[in-house]
């Protein structure tokens, strides 16, 4: 068991697998591909590639290996500090007045790992029963609020009998709504957990569409996952069990406190999972990271792992400075960020300005840092005199409709002094690599132009647009 206020999250980060190997750095210096695993320096803050050293505060990502489908069964995970765990719940238990899940999944290594539920914000269930039962409950309402009380479904009309004979007769019936329904209660459940309002008290989601909340106080969950609620109602107590229902949702004990300026990363998992912390000790290709929930540390290992992305570097992302830094005007009219000002599209922080503003890719590589802009815009930021370098990977956007874009981008410094000569940016060219000086530069101006055939489909992203201290 482990103690409450010293909870040990053991995340594996196994030694790396001997297969084919790519990984991606993205850092100050640049980017850069290497066929081997990277060695972590934990004393001197870096990692290194073959004699090539990057210092954490110089890191921006460093990309594994490619992402897997999410997983389709066991239990979602919500951490106190907004990570996520993908895990089967194998037990349960009680140490002092503290529940204990015991967890075990492929990023947490081959053995189950106990965890306090005072870093636990909610538990939801990816099990497709579940949600075919919350599907047969909202048709069989449906039925009984319908004219004549019948609905069509499975090409019969059926009252709320007939949807139950066949639910349990061929449940099978149920299995495209019931994917539906993990669609809309996934998103449900996440909001009502992140609610923060929330984190005052324990609730139960459950299946009915009448009482899908339960509030109240969580008293146990015992080793086969049945779980006891009291609500505020004197001597009312709910019962269920954790295969049973959508979800939990836990009082707040441990609240996240951050990391102040110190560097810190995010492991995310090939299968979603993300947890944050900062490294403080590394052997044997296993990294332990102290996170900002309680007291709590986590093992974290690389044949699992997709990305470690790094935070609180030698430099800051264009996309996070606040919208009082930014001036921005399109087809000559002041724009806010996201705010369409004419049929043209909108520049976007850390997405492209095409519909539905999907990521920035560019050379076959997706960016989760950049700013989308389209032709014609001007970008001002007040970035104060504070740093030495701007730079970005700028291109057309992979995704843009065909034939592509044809632009021009420009960026200046104060008094319209150019620093980056109007430079053609077309579909198709290899990304341009921007690298200029920026020193006591307070007003720095991003100019995005029309090229030869006009605006069409000039979706022109800045890829790691950062600022150098």
């Amino acid at each position: 068991m482990i103690p409450r206020a010293r909870s040990l999250l053991v995340l594996v980060l196994m030694t790396f697998a001997v297969t084919a190997w790519a990984a991606e750095v993205s850092a100050v210096q640049g980017e850069a591909t290497y066929d081997k695993a990277p060695k972590f320096d934990v004393a001197k803050q870096a990692i290194a590639f073959d004699g090539t050293e990057y210092k954490w505060t110089d890191l921006i990502d460093l990309k594994l290996r490619p992402m897997q489908e999410t997983p389709r069964s066991g239990y979602k995970i919500f951490l106190r500090n907004g990570n996520v765990i993908y895990a089967d719940i194998v037990g349960a238990g009680l140490q002092g007045v503290t529940i204990l899940l015991n967890v075990k999944s492929p990023l947490l290594g081959p053995d189950a790992v106990a965890l306090s539920t005072d870093n636990i914000a909610g538990v939801q269930s990816l099990n497709p029963k579940v949600y075919q039962q919350v599907a047969l409950n909202q048709l069989k309402q449906r039925a009984r609020l319908a004219l004549f009380r019948v609905i069509d479904f499975a090409g019969k009309s059926m009252n709320a009998d007939d949807l139950d004979r066949l639910f349990a007769t061929d449940p099978d019936q149920f299995v495209a709504e019931g994917e539906k329904m993990l669609v809309e209660k996934s998103a449900t459940f996440e909001r009502s957990v992140q609610d923060q309002k929330k984190w005052e008290y324990d609730f139960i989601y459950g299946t009915s569409w009448a009482s899908s909340q339960i509030n109240g106080t969580i008293q146990g969950i015992k080793p086969n996952l049945d779980v006891t609620l009291l609500t505020p109602k004197a001597g009312r107590t709910v019962s269920s069990n954790l295969n049973e229902i959508v979800g939990l949702s836990f009082k707040a004990v441990n609240q996240p406190v951050g990391f102040g300026a110190n560097p810190y990363v995010k492991v995310i998992g090939v299968r979603g999972d993300s947890i944050t912390g900062q490294i403080v000790s590394e052997k044997d290709g296993v990294l332990e990271l102290k996170t900002d929930i309680g007291d709590t540390s986590m093992k974290v290992a690389l044949s699992e792992v997709a990305e470690v992305v790094f935070y609180n570097g030698s430099f800051t992302f264009l996309s996070d400075l606040p919208d009082s830094a930014v001036t921005a005007v399109e087809y000559g009219e002041i724009a806010l960020p996201g705010e369409k000002t004419s049929d043209g599209f909108s520049w976007q922080r850390d997405r492209s300005t095409m519909q539905k503003h999907p990521p920035l890719r560019l050379g076959g590589k997706i960016y989760r840092k950049g700013i989308g802009m389209h032709s014609y815009s001007e970008l001002t930021f007040n970035i104060g005199g504070a740093y030495k370098r701007f730079k970005a990977t700028v291109g057309i956007d992979e995704d843009a409709p065909k034939p592509g874009g044809n632009l021009t981008i420009e960026i200046q410094g104060d008094a319209g002094k150019v620093l980056l000569p109007k430079t053609v940016v077309k579909t198709g060219d290899k990304p341009l690599a921007v690298d200029v000086d920026v020193t006591g530069v307070t007003n720095l101006k991003i100019i995005v132009d029309f090229g030869e055939d006009g605006y069409h489909n000039d979706h022109c992203d800045l890829a790691n647009a950062i600022l150098v201290k």
